[in-house]
């Protein structure tokens, strides 16, 4: 697997493109054959969406359900801010065994562990048992990055200089879970309690249901490549089914800024666009995550009603994932350091609107949440392409869970150490100037024009 840029920005064949690394086989085109790519990208998608709608559970009726255990609000963050680290902990660990034993045999086990936390948290909810809610909490937080992780599957799928593209339609996909899952509360309550469950176990009933569906499509997406492999003859994936480097073309190989002086993570180093990558990354998932952490329940104690509230959530949850295509073509057109510095424009410009949230200023943050998602998207998908552009072919898969390591991080700086302290001492409008010199420093590096 190696790098991708757009058409055009090439540097000249190195010693990396002339032939397949030990134990890989390359194909005839040097890519899966354009039928295989598309059968096998819609095994994915399906996946994403499907995984999506069990990662609900979490944002929605986790909240609902430590109220219960704990007998107050002031927990009532504990199973989101759980779920998120998690995620950052375990991303490492995932990629690592995804090295291994390849992309959907770690995408399965995530998904796999997701399955026991949704089964625990039900656990948790009959027996109102606190331990067991963290633990399956945490193990939902692996779950989330099966589903993230998918994005970078879809983008080994993408022909040259298509990657961010390839990216977006995977993110697209989990638009419908994501958006769906919370819209499915009322009717998974009601099946739940007709099981003599308490009705906010209901959503994680459907995660318990849904996590191992997504694991199936997965393996199946691992099957279709074996069995096209072997029908003809070569190797479309390698022995631990990654796409092969595409020699064949320019469209994949490093842009000549993006070389190993300096620019890609490479052993234990992490320098210039590799870290810029992981800034990018974890800055806006803070800025996102605490933002959206907060501004719901301020809205509602200014006597917003919850079914409102609900719709701007959803309304925000859109355009999170909805813009992506758009986001991957802008990568792909203007590249990734432009796309990441129009995504944190967007953001600064969406927190003065959401810092009067929950005073007369109220109806000024529906638009800043909905700019809100949009910048987030927009980061997300550049931040990803500048995972894939930096990091060396040996390193990919320690890019990616140090990419998603970092938005946990931002995410868990946030909600659990930046939230509270800023919150007591001057409300929301003075955590909204944090979260944009935040947004801002993280601005300052992308404005270096390429080499």
């Amino acid at each position: 697997m190696t790098s991708r840029t757009a058409p055009g920005d090439a540097a000249p064949a190195g010693p990396r493109d002339a032939a397949p690394g030990p134990g890989r086989t390359r194909a005839p085109d040097g890519a899966p054959a354009a039928g295989t790519g598309r059968s096998a990208l819609r095994a994915l998608l399906a996946a994403q969406g499907v995984g999506a709608l069990g990662l609900a559970a979490g944002g929605t009726a986790g909240s609902l359900i430590a109220e219960d255990i704990f007998g107050s609000t002031a927990y009532s963050a504990l199973p989101l801010g759980l779920l998120v680290l998690g995620a950052a902990v375990s991303a490492p660990l995932l990629t690592a065994l995804m090295r291994r034993r390849g992309r959907t045999a770690g995408l399965a086990v995530g998904y796999a562990l997701a399955t026991a936390g949704a089964a625990l948290v039900v656990l948790a909810a009959t027996l109102t048992d606190p331990a067991t809610l963290l633990v399956g909490s945490v193990l939902l937080g692996i779950g989330n990055n099966a589903v993230m992780l998918g994005r970078y599957v879809a983008a080994d799928l993408a022909p040259a200089g298509h990657s961010a593209r390839a990216m977006s339609a995977a993110l697209t996909a989990v638009t419908a879970g994501a958006v769906g899952g919370p819209a499915l509360l009322g009717p998974a309550g009601t099946a739940a309690r007709s099981l003599g469950l308490p009705a906010a176990a209901g959503l994680y009933l459907l995660a318990a249901i849904a996590f191992p569906a997504a694991a199936a499509l997965t393996l199946r997406l691992q099957l279709r490549f074996r069995h096209t492999a072997g029908a003809q003859g070569t190797a479309v994936f390698t022995a631990s089914d990654d796409p092969q480097p595409r020699g064949s073309g320019t469209g994949d190989r490093p842009k000549a800024d993006d070389s190993a002086a300096g620019h890609r993570l490479t052993g234990r180093r992490l320098t210039g666009g590799a870290a810029l990558a992981l800034i990018v990354l974890g800055v806006s998932n803070l800025t996102m995550v605490t933002a959206m952490g907060v501004a719901p329940a301020r809205l509602h104690a200014y006597h917003w009603s919850l079914d409102m509230v609900g719709l701007l959530v959803a309304g925000h949850v859109v355009l999170m994932f909805g813009p992506s295509a758009l986001s991957g073509w802008l990568c792909d057109r203007a590249g990734p350091r432009r796309t990441a510095l129009l995504g944190g424009l967007v953001q600064l410009l969406a927190l003065p609107l959401i810092a009067p949230a929950g005073t007369g200023g109220s109806l000024a943050a529906v638009p800043g949440l909905l700019l809100l998602g949009l910048g987030w998207n927009l980061q997300l998908v550049s931040g990803s392409a500048l995972v894939i552009r930096t990091a060396g072919p040996a390193h990919r898969h320690r890019a990616e869970g140090l990419g998603e390591s970092a938005m946990g991080a931002g995410a868990v700086v946030g909600t659990l150490g930046m939230a509270g302290p800023l919150l007591a001492a001057g409300g929301l409008p003075l955590l909204c100037l944090a979260l944009g010199a935040f947004t801002l420093l993280a601005s300052i590096p992308l404005l270096r024009e390429y080499h």
